[in-house]
C-alpha cells in the first residue's frame, strides 16, 4: 500500500513547497483538491485550479506520483477535460493519477456563488463516466472519487480505480472485496487532525493504515488538517509517514 498526501492548495507556491517536502521524505504521492475560493469555503481546502497545480507539480518534482483528488468532471466539456489530462500525462508520464468525480452538495454551493447553474446528478455522472472512458482509452491512470453507489458503478463499468473518501474501515473492506474481484484498483482517502495528541493520534492512524492494507487498499491518501503555517508541514508529514511505516 502506498502513501499519499493531499496538499494545501490555498497558495500555489505553498503547494509546490509541500510537495517537495513530501518527496524528500519518501512519501509516494501528492494530490490536490478541486475547490473554489468562495464565501462558503474560504479556508485551506479552497484555492487554485487543480489542473494548473498538477502542471506545476509535474515541473517541480521528479519522483512522486501526482494526482487530482478529485477533479469535478462537470467543470468543463468532457473533451476539454480529457485533453488537459492527456497533456499532463505527457509531462508526468506514469506518475499521473487522474482522480475525477461526480461532485456533490459542497460543489453545488461553490458553483452557484459564481452564478452558474449546477448540472443535475445524472448529467454529472454521465460526464464523469465519459471522461473516465476517454482517459482510460488514452492510457491515463484514472480513479473515480466518491463514496456513493454511482461512483462505484462508474468504476465497475469503466475499469477505473475507485477512491473512497472518509468511509469507515468496515465499509471499505466490503466494497474493496467487490471491486478487487472485478479487477478494479481501490484506494482510500480522508482527513487526519494534526492537532491529535502525540502518541494517541499516531496509534489511531497506524491502526487505520494497517486495516486499509489488510483490506487491499492500493493507496491511503491523508489530508492533514490544522496546518496553519508552512513551517508545520514537515513535522506533520513525518508523523504521518512514521505511522504508515509501522503498518508497511
Amino acid at each position: 500500500m502506498r502513501l499519499g498526501i493531499a496538499l494545501p492548495i490555498a497558495g500555489g507556491r505553498l503547494t509546490v513547497e509541500a510537495a517537495r517536502v513530501a518527496q524528500d521524505l519518501g512519501i509516494d504521492g501528492v494530490f490536490v483538491f478541486d475547490h473554489y475560493v468562495t464565501r462558503s469555503r474560504p479556508g485551506a481546502l479552497a484555492g487554485n485550479d487543480p489542473l494548473a497545480l498538477v502542471g506545476a507539480l509535474c515541473a517541480s518534482t521528479a519522483e512522486v506520483a501526482i494526482g487530482s483528488l478529485v477533479y469535478r468532471s462537470a467543470a468543463m466539456p468532457v473533451g476539454v477535460s480529457a485533453h488537459a489530462f492527456v497533456t499532463l500525462a505527457k509531462l508526468a508520464g506514469s506518475r499521473l493519477i487522474a482522480g475525477i468525480g461526480i461532485g456533490g452538495r459542497d460543489f453545488e454551493l461553490e458553483w452557484r456563488e459564481f452564478g452558474d447553474s449546477y448540472p443535475e446528478q445524472p448529467a454529472r455522472a454521465e460526464m464523469t463516466e465519459k471522461l473516465a472512458d476517454s482517459l482510460i482509452a488514452s492510457g491515463v491512470r484514472t480513479w473515480i472519487g466518491g463514496s456513493g453507489a454511482s461512483a462505484e458503478e462508474i468504476a465497475s463499468r469503466s475499469g477505473a480505480g475507485l477512491n473512497l473518501w472518509g468511509v469507515d474501515i468496515e465499509s471499505f473492506g466490503a466494497r474493496a472485496q467487490r471491486l478487487t474481484e472485478r479487477g478494479n484498483e481501490i484506494s482510500w482517502a480522508g482527513p487526519w487532525a494534526t492537532s491529535s495528541p502525540t502518541g494517541i493520534g499516531e496509534q489511531v492512524l497506524a491502526h487505520q493504515f494497517d486495516s486499509l492494507k489488510s483490506n487491499g487498499a492500493s493507496w491511503a491518501v491523508i489530508a492533514p488538517t490544522g496546518l496553519e503555517r508552512a513551517g508545520d508541514i514537515p513535522a506533520a508529514y513525518r508523523r504521518i509517514r512514521k505511522c504508515w511505516l509501522s503498518a508497511a
